[in-house]
């Protein structure tokens, strides 16, 4: 697949898309049919990279530190600052998602 270089889609389209593909998502309507569209759109280590994530935002918001969760889990200190970021600055995807689970 060709790299895209997200700048060269003007923002109103990409957030089009944004909401193009959050409705279709939320339109599957079982655990299975998530499963198997996250299977065939997702390469092996983009999952494991959307899995990680989930896992640094957990941690961070059970107060771990940046060092624990990267002698933890192996992530870079960029990632946990990136996810660090999202958490305290995003639209707050990372607590919604995580509080849904009840893990938190």
């Amino acid at each position: 697949m060709a790299k895209i270089i997200p700048t060269r889609i003007s923002e109103s389209e990409r957030k089009k898309l944004k909401r193009l593909l959050s409705a279709k998502i939320a339109k599957l309507k079982s655990q299975r049919e998530v499963s198997d569209f996250l299977e065939d759109l997702l390469t092996e280590s983009e999952f494991i990279m959307i899995i990680r994530r989930l896992e640094i935002a957990k941690m961070l918001l059970d107060g771990y530190l940046y060092y624990q969760i990267r002698n933890k889990l192996g992530a870079s200190y960029e990632t946990i600052r990136v996810v660090r970021n999202k958490i305290n600055k995003g639209k707050g995807g990372y607590l919604n998602f995580i509080k849904k689970l009840k893990i938190i």
